[in-house]
């Protein structure tokens, strides 16, 4: 077994991470972005063998439109600590994040 002393690190992974009701327990939040089309596809493909056919519909009509509501409502990428555009799997970049708004702190808290 591994000691790890004080220093321990839980990484969660999740859709919808930064909701209001959870997004306190967070001590830095990561923001993978991608592209809405891009998103479409790559899920669509990823689910080809559960969907069928219907996988880009499933993903545009269903998995988007929450995504949508999501980010219009919690604002997960301004409560980013680090952004990461995602695009292309083999070199992610590090994006700068949005400014903090005015008495917020990078996390989107009150300063």
């Amino acid at each position: 077994m591994l000691a790890l002393g004080d220093r321990r690190l839980l990484a969660v992974d999740g859709v919808f991470a930064f909701r209001p009701e959870i997004d306190a327990y967070w001590d830095h939040r990561v923001w993978l972005h991608v592209d809405e089309d891009l998103s479409v596809a790559r899920g669509a493909a990823r689910d080809q063998d559960w969907a069928g056919s219907g996988a880009e519909s499933v993903h545009r009509d269903r998995y988007l439109v929450a995504q949508r509501v999501y980010q219009r409502e919690a604002d997960p990428r301004a409560r980013a600590d680090v952004v990461i555009d995602n695009t292309d799997f083999a070199r992610p970049r590090l994006l700068p994040p949005p400014p903090a708004g005015p008495g917020e702190d990078q996390a989107g808290g009150p300063r």
